[in-house]
């Protein structure tokens, strides 16, 4: 199911492919709102991610936060 969501977000816009980093796809996220934003021992509240793996938002899709982690996998 999280590969039919992460499909649906790239066809409507709310992902948008970015370049590779360490030959890994990164991409940006827009939210549709305020979202929690954890990036290492800081959180706060956004619209918008860049460089984000797909393990990432995956993960998003799950929890609805999204949490900057590379261990994530794909």
């Amino acid at each position: 199911m999280k590969t039919i969501i992460f499909i649906w977000y790239l066809i409507n816009g709310t992902i948008i492919p970015q370049k590779e980093v360490e030959g890994r796809q990164c991409y940006r996220v827009n939210f549709p709102e305020a979202t929690q934003i954890t990036e290492g021992d800081k959180t706060f509240y956004g619209t918008t991610v860049d460089y984000a793996y797909k393990g990432e938002i995956y993960n998003y899709i799950d929890t609805k936060k999204f949490v900057y982690n590379e261990d994530l996998g794909e």
